[in-house]
């Protein structure tokens, strides 16, 4: 260390810092609120009532409508759900059909479930106050390169604008104390295994890294690597996002993948043809 032999790591500077206090506190009140709506969804769960099944958004606008009149005590027919389609209560877009949304609302609530209910939908709604007050204060803490940046992520990725902000709250604007991306990939702990042994690749965790950043993809560790590329060339080099096709990553190891995939139909009992007459396949 005296002679600075060691590579210095990144420390990001107090702006920087606290804008990652901020994400990271908007962060955990979203997380509440989840945990409160896992609650109230598991209480429904319980009188035969499965929203989640037929509407993917038990927070959204239909969703929280229909859960208003039964806190109220109504109950949904089929009148009942037409009125609500003709004021637009419930959304015309929705997959489910009328029957399968009826159908799972057929549980019975008592007088105390409904109690439940409104208070676990008050606890899930309070956090949406302070919510909207931390992005007020992200938004007036983040610098004018930082903004562009994020903005820039979300729209050649595909990131959501909150997703990008996090991004760039931990990982910064400036690329340039990033070497190349695979310095950046193993600052996150997002780089792929490097077990490998007479050509093949074993199993191999990745290595810890920012938790706030490894979590705001929840994806496979192999998208959110390539992911996190792109987003550095992105904010390095100043280039557009390129989709290279559906078909790009099976361009990469053919012959191994090709062997695994023999060895599978070999274990089902189908062999190629070369091979079954003692000839190389």
């Amino acid at each position: 260390m005296q002679h600075g032999l060691l590579t210095a790591d990144f420390i990001p500077n107090r702006a920087q810092r606290e804008l990652r206090e901020l994400v990271g506190c908007r962060k955990s009140l979203v997380q509440d609120k989840n945990r409160e709506l896992n609650r109230l969804q598991k209480m429904l769960e319980g009188v035969n009532i499965n929203l989640s099944g037929t509407i993917t958004d038990t927070n959204g606008k239909s969703a929280r409508n229909i859960l208003g009149v039964l806190v109220q005590g109504g109950t949904i027919d089929s009148e009942k759900y037409d009125g609500m389609r003709r004021e637009k209560a419930i959304s015309s877009r929705l997959k489910a059909s009328k029957e399968e949304i009826l159908d799972d609302l057929s549980g019975v609530m008592s007088q105390l479930h409904r109690k439940m209910m409104r208070v676990l939908l008050s606890h899930a709604d309070e956090p949406n106050r302070y919510i909207k007050e931390l992005d007020d204060q992200i938004d007036d803490h983040m610098k004018p390169d930082e903004k562009r940046a994020a903005e820039a992520i979300s729209g050649g990725t595909g990131l959501e604008p909150v997703s990008s902000r996090i991004v760039i709250s931990v990982i910064g604007s400036d690329m340039s104390r990033f070497p190349t991306d695979g310095h950046l990939c193993s600052w996150a702990g997002l780089c792929p295994g490097d077990n490998e042994s007479a050509k093949k690749r074993k199993s191999w965790k990745t290595r810890k890294g920012n938790k706030l950043l490894r979590t705001t993809r929840r994806a496979y560790v192999a998208a959110s690597h390539s992911l996190l590329i792109a987003i550095y060339h992105i904010l390095n080099d100043g280039v557009e996002f390129k989709d290279l096709g559906a078909d790009y990553y099976n361009q990469f190891n053919k012959e191994r993948k090709i062997n695994a995939y023999l060895k599978k139909l070999k274990v089902l009992g189908w062999e190629a043809p070369g091979a079954m007459a003692g000839q190389p396949a």
